[in-house]
């Protein structure tokens, strides 16, 4: 086994396949039938093992491979484990998060301006007026479809953009 030590705080699968020498298939495939392996997924879909993930299936590794236990009989003795009791990986910190963290809650800290918030409020309430007093006219009497030209899509969608800036200025 190779025991190279973690030291970031989630890690692709490609890297946890060299920290633990499995091929990427078989972390796949213990994913599947363990549930108690449940990688956090990023925003495109990949897989992101925290330190936890990764002493657990060093824990399923150990039992597979070198107490030769099946699948079933490591799926009951982890029934049996706490699982929080297992020792884990303990990333270091990180002290330009840490400074990072700190700055942020200063700044959440401080008061907003009430008076740009009036603002926005009153700008959202004039957009909002130019929206309904645009020119859409009904289709037919019942269905309930509005014919807009090419022009009042445009203003709206303009309208949007502005509202999304103002919101987050709130």
């Amino acid at each position: 086994m190779n025991n190279k030590e973690p030291k970031k705080l989630y890690y692709s699968i490609s890297e946890l396949s060299q920290i633990l020498d499995e091929e990427q298939y078989v972390l796949r495939y213990w994913e599947r039938e363990f549930d108690e392996i449940k990688p956090r997924k990023n925003r495109a879909g990949n897989r992101a093992y925290t330190a936890s993930d990764i002493a657990l299936i060093q824990l399923i590794k150990k039992l597979l491979r070198e107490e030769r236990l099946t699948i079933q009989k490591t799926k009951d003795k982890l029934k049996t484990l706490d699982l929080n009791s297992i020792v884990g990986y303990q990333p270091e910190p990180i002290v330009q998060e840490a400074s990072r963290i700190e700055s942020i809650q200063k700044v959440a800290a401080k008061p907003r301006n009430p008076e740009k918030r009036v603002k926005a409020i009153d700008t959202m309430d004039g957009l909002l007026q130019n929206i309904e007093s645009s020119a859409a006219k009904p289709l037919t009497k019942k269905s309930g479809m509005v014919s807009l030209r090419r022009q009042d899509v445009l203003e709206l969608c303009k309208l949007l953009k502005d509202m999304a800036t103002l919101i987050q200025y709130m």
